[in-house]
């Protein structure tokens, strides 16, 4: 058995799995051809398909290694899909854009927003709520959202509960001799067209995340698209309660990148939310809510998320 290394999307450290070395053979060189040429077919023509079509498409090239039971046309399939740990007390962000800060806050404004506002977005339907952070840094939500000078918005802070299981999608598995170099394709092609930018693109990363690369997962993580080194990180609604907010700031941007915290919520009481504009205790609260912040970030980038690769099973 040997071993194979491959791109860890995570701080460029890298990983590995198991592979049985083979031969290609002049079948397995045929079918590799044949498959770059229906991902060069797909990619030509997917701005014609209708939303039906575009998933059986897909369908087609991921279940391209696919086997047909000998009872109607029932196909199953495998490809690499990776999934992350991130530890209890790992730390994550979200912002929020404001037209003005308004101190009557709910604790409710600081989780997802209700279906009215939601239009499509990288892995959700129009009016589908999902929640939407990052990975322990304010750079990446801070570009996500296009805050510019003079705009007013607020920080929230999370933290996990317990260890939370998200599916890795969007970055690509650079070494191609394992033992399914075809499935390594497959799983890259999926990933590029997950993280294409544009507002078209979001339903097929929608259709990628929900109908094909699925698992029993606490939801999904993947490269930002607005900020090469973040990381975006996206539960299910229904796993919320895995996650902790344990701060929020009311900022205002400024010039150079640099913003100023005009005041801090105490969340300690969900039902009554306190605005704190003291500048004083709102120093003393910042940098409490930062010492929180950064110790754990700290030592999670020493240990390194735990990364592992396996092989879904797709049926339909």
């Amino acid at each position: 058995m040997q071993r194979v290394s491959v791109a860890n999307p995570h701080e460029g450290e890298s990983m590995s799995f198991d592979k049985c070395q083979t031969e290609r053979t002049d079948r397995d060189l045929i079918m590799i051809d044949e498959l770059k040429a229906s991902i060069k077919n797909f990619e030509a023509a997917k701005n014609t398909f209708s939303s039906d079509g575009l998933y059986l498409s897909l369908l087609d090239i991921v279940l391209f290694e696919s086997i047909k039971t000998e009872i109607g046309n029932f196909r199953t399939g495998t490809f690499p899909m990776s999934q992350r740990i991130y530890p209890k007390g790992a730390k994550f962000t979200r912002i929020r854009k404001l037209d003005f800060i308004d101190h009557n806050f709910t604790y409710g404004d600081f989780w997802e927003p209700p279906k009215k506002y939601i239009n499509e977005g990288r892995l959700n339907k129009k009016s589908e709520q999902l929640l939407y952070m990052t990975e322990g840094e304010l750079m990446s939500p801070m570009k996500e959202v296009g805050i510019k000078i003079s705009d007013k918005f607020i920080i929230m802070f999370y933290e996990a509960r317990c260890d939370i299981t998200l599916t890795e999608i969007g970055w690509n598995i650079i070494e191609s001799n394992s033992h399914s170099e075809i499935g390594l394709l497959i799983k890259n092609f999926i990933d590029r067209i997950f993280s294409r930018k544009g507002s078209d693109a979001y339903l097929l990363s929608e259709l990628v995340a929900k109908k094909i690369n699925t698992s029993k997962a606490h939801g999904w993580c993947y490269p930002s698209i607005a900020r090469d080194s973040g990381i975006n990180v996206c539960l299910n609604v229904e796993n919320k309660n895995y996650i902790e907010l344990f701060g929020v700031q009311c900022c205002e941007m400024l010039e150079n990148g640099k913003f100023i915290t005009k005041a801090v919520c105490d969340v300690s009481d969900k039902e009554s939310i306190v605005s704190i504009t003291d500048p004083e205790q709102v120093k003393i609260a910042i940098e409490a809510m930062f010492n929180k912040f950064t110790e754990t970030i700290d030592s999670a980038h020493l240990e390194n998320y735990d990364t592992t690769v396996k092989y879904q099973l797709i049926e339909v």
